[in-house]
């Protein structure tokens, strides 16, 4: 898997496009979710609010090319999904700092990734190791609570920030889940993965987050 943001998104474009691509297909074909209201498909590509320049993306590539599934994280410093459209999923403060970033448009497409049983635990891998390397604390979502289950088996720790309540296609809660080495070791190990999942780490900007993103917080 790779990671595509600001410091190397001209170096994966095609990437970008194929990973809208999938996103239309799992949420909007497969999932009916309603266009407008912050979402817009494009040239079969679906496109929201929070695809920014802050944005960044996990994304798995199959053998003909074409990506196969993909996260998108946001810092919670910026506007995100969670913080912007759900606040009524969350009991008191809405998480807001350099070390707390969102997961969304986690999706795959099962007929074409390569282990489609492994493939969740992948994806949490990758985020964990990206977060780790980053000095994450947490990741934060807005989330179908049928994937509760799906996460607890892959290893990871999903926590409620509030009460389930309905959305316009299932029941969500916003969820809080723990960044460390101990975690994304445990989900390496709950998913036989070996070696770093993610490929790309010689383009990533590794740095701690920019003093913009600090007066955000402050």
């Amino acid at each position: 898997m790779i990671v595509v943001g600001k410091e190397n998104m001209h170096l994966h474009r095609e990437s970008i496009l194929s990973m809208h691509a999938l996103r239309k297909r799992v949420f909007i074909d497969k999932l009916n979710w309603p266009v407008g209201t912050g979402i817009t498909v494009r040239n079969g590509m679906e496109i929201d609010d929070f695809d920014t320049v802050n944005a960044y993306y996990i994304i798995s590539h199959g053998q003909d090319g074409e990506v196969n599934a993909c996260q998108r994280l946001i810092p919670t410093v910026f506007p995100y999904l969670l913080g912007e459209k759900f606040g009524d999923w969350v009991d008191g403060k809405m998480p807001s700092s350099s070390d707390i970033w969102e997961v969304s448009r986690f999706a795959a497409d099962t007929d074409k990734v390569d282990t489609p049983k492994n493939i969740i635990g992948a994806l949490i891998a990758a985020m964990l190791e990206y977060g780790v390397a980053r000095d994450f604390a947490h990741y934060v979502s807005i989330s179908d609570v049928r994937i509760e289950p799906l996460l607890k088996r892959a290893g990871w720790d999903p926590k409620r920030l509030g009460k389930p309540l309905p959305t316009q296609t299932d029941t969500a809660a916003g969820e809080i889940y723990t960044v460390s080495t101990n975690m994304l070791e445990r989900v390496k190990e709950k998913s036989k993965i070996s070696g770093d999942v993610i490929t790309n780490w010689s383009e990533l900007d590794l740095s701690s987050m920019s003093q913009n993103h600090e007066r955000k917080v402050a």
